[in-house]
């Protein structure tokens, strides 16, 4: 088995990215028919705030089974509290889960320095959506990353600043669904939870 790793900075490159992206699908086509190719299995992992746009017969990511990975309910952060050896009560993962939603990298990262008490819970929940919390860093690098997208960064100070669902366009919006920090409701998109909310409304002021 083959393993790589696409990393965000390839995709500024349209001709690099297209070139090697074309590659990969031209490895899927020959595994179809012949004997030798049909041993190689391939798993494209991948997270990109960039929109590639390929044509259909050249596309590695639209082929195969897609598996998206989808935010935890409640019973799984508890079930992951527990791992963490965390004796957080209901109350406090709804609590949390109100700022965070069930987002796997968030909740990790929450349970992470809590198991290590570097953080007290209520400290965790007021400090969330500061530059100094926890999420400082992941937040900064987000708000880094809007600055070299200005469409991108209209259109998502349209979803914050709103307190109403805001619909776009459909290339805008796979680009803004693409960043994880807006999600659907109806039609529509609104922040992803509480934590994008109240850290780029402040930003945006």
């Amino acid at each position: 088995m083959w393993c790589g790793v696409l990393r965000k900075q390839v995709f500024p490159y349209t001709e690099t990215v297209n070139t090697f992206a074309t590659l990969l699908r031209s490895w899927h086509e020959e595994s179809k028919k012949m004997e030798i190719w049909k041993k190689l299995r391939m798993v494209l992992l991948y997270s990109t705030k960039i929109y590639v746009k390929l044509p259909d017969k050249q596309s590695p990511f639209n082929v195969g089974v897609p598996v998206d990975l989808t935010e935890f309910n409640s019973k799984a952060v508890q079930d992951l509290a527990v791992r963490h050896q965390l004796k957080l009560t209901e109350n406090q993962i709804n609590q949390l889960m109100t700022i965070i939603g069930g987002f796997p990298y968030l909740v990790r990262l929450a349970f992470y320095r809590l198991a290590r008490q570097e953080i007290s819970f209520e400290q965790l929940l007021t400090t969330a959506s500061r530059d100094d919390g926890i999420y400082g860093h992941y937040l900064r690098n987000h708000w880094a990353d809007l600055q070299d997208n200005i469409e991108l960064k209209i259109a998502f100070k349209e979803v914050i600043m709103s307190d109403n669902p805001v619909k776009f366009e459909q290339i805008v919006e796979f680009k803004l669904l693409a960043t994880s920090l807006v999600k659907y409701e109806g039609n529509s998109l609104i922040p992803s939870c509480h934590l994008y909310r109240d850290y780029f409304r402040e930003k945006f002021l």
